[in-house]
């Protein structure tokens, strides 16, 4: 399978949690607004987390350097972070992915 988003070979190991397809509602009220978004989820088994998705909306093009990052729920510590990431390149109303400073192994049943 080819990978869209690296234009890379995708491993059938790889798990993503959204389809390319799919595309989140978006209040228009939003733009402009710095938000700080985030998605609860746990794994059935130990994984490595690499990169993280985000959806960048239609309007959104502002040029904005985003970073993303991956917390523990119960400790709210943050367990790794993505080198800052200008999205101007990126086409509006699509995902965009961002690796990791450096993979992040995650437990089995744990709350991210």
């Amino acid at each position: 399978l080819l990978d869209p988003l690296t234009s890379g070979c995708l491993s059938l190991a790889v798990q993503t949690l959204f389809a390319l397809a799919d595309a989140p509602d978006i209040p228009a009220e939003t733009v402009g607004v710095r938000q700080s978004v985030g998605l609860r989820f746990s794994a059935g088994r130990r994984g490595v987390i690499s990169a993280i998705r985000y959806y960048k909306a239609p309007w959104a093009n502002d040029g904005t350097s985003r970073t993303g990052m991956l917390y523990n729920t119960a400790s709210g510590q943050r367990l790794a972070t993505t080198n800052a990431f200008d999205d101007s390149r990126c086409q509006p109303g699509s995902w965009v992915r961002v690796t990791l400073s450096s993979p992040y192994t995650i437990a089995a049943n744990t709350v991210y």
